[in-house]
This record gives structure tokens, C-alpha cells and sequence, in this order.
């Protein structure tokens, strides 16, 4: 039971510190082999989640009637054609290093990957989320800093035969 406890502590710690030790990849990005640091991991949500999820959509829509976007200034370069592999790879240029926090969600608004917040340097910085455990088809990318400023891309997965 001791064990238990302290596998919980742990658990309880790695989620509060972004509950996701990054690592660096060899990923193909636009026809070339780099490194990418991997950030985070897509899933599909459970029932449970997406019934929590469509509640939390509805008001979502009404805030968002109220308030007005901020645009968030970085270059964000991505493939334009259909990502056919396990990772989808992106490069982020940025004036000054600083916090990020990625969402990806489908059509239904559904998120696949919430809260991902990672740290990019000065410069550009190859990044990668492992979509392999998730459906083919048609997802919204967003890119938020620690002020709300955000940044929003679609992105169209169809996985290898």
C-alpha cells in the first residue's frame, strides 16, 4: 500500500510538471530528416471525457462571443499537404525564448491534445506530437502563449496503409 501511495505522489507530480518528459526524434519535415523535439502525445478522448468536453464546448462558444481574439505573433511553418506519418512536425520561430501551450481537437471540437505546454528558445525550434493514437482526418492546431494570444492551424492527418 506504501508503494501505492508513493507511485501516486509521483504520478500526481510528473502531471503537474506537464506530466510529459520530452525527448528528441529523427522525424521526416518537408522531405528532409531532422531532429524534432517531441512534446507531447495525442489521444482520442474516452466517453466520459467527450460528454465533459461537449458541455465544456457550449460554454466555450458562449465566452467566446464575448471576448476578442488576440493574435499571436510567431512564425509557424507546417506541412501543407496530408500528414501520413506518426508525427506531426512543425518548426516555431520566435524573437525571444518563452512558454507555449498547444491544443489540437477536431472538427467536433473534441481535443486530442490539451494543455501541452512546452519552452521554446530565440530562433527556430523543430517540434513533433505523435498523432498515431488518433483517427485520420481534419483537426484544428491552436498555439497559445502565457497571455492568451493564440494562433490557429488546420491540420489533416490520413495515416500510412
Amino acid at each position: 500500500m506504501r508503494n501505492l501511495k508513493g507511485l501516486f505522489l509521483i504520478v500526481c507530480l510528473l502531471f503537474s510538471l506537464g506530466g510529459f518528459a520530452q525527448k528528441n526524434i529523427k522525424v521526416d519535415f518537408l522531405g528532409q530528416k531532422i531532429k524534432a523535439n517531441l512534446i507531447c502525445i495525442a489521444s482520442q478522448p474516452t466517453i466520459e471525457e467527450s460528454d465533459a468536453q461537449a458541455v465544456f464546448n457550449i460554454n466555450e462558444t458562449l465566452m467566446g462571443a464575448i471576448r476578442e481574439a488576440q493574435f499571436l505573433d510567431i512564425n509557424i511553418m507546417m506541412s501543407k499537404d496530408t500528414i501520413k506519418s506518426d508525427y506531426l512536425v512543425f518548426v516555431i520561430e520566435v524573437d525571444q525564448a518563452q512558454k507555449l501551450t498547444l491544443e489540437m481537437f477536431d472538427d467536433g471540437s473534441f481535443v486530442m491534445v490539451a494543455d501541452c505546454t512546452f519552452s521554446v528558445n530565440t530562433g527556430g525550434n523543430f517540434l513533433a506530437v505523435d498523432v498515431k493514437n488518433i483517427n485520420k482526418g481534419v483537426y484544428n492546431f491552436r498555439l497559445k502563449d502565457e497571455e492568451g494570444s493564440e494562433v490557429n492551424k488546420r491540420v489533416v492527418l490520413s495515416k500510412k496503409s
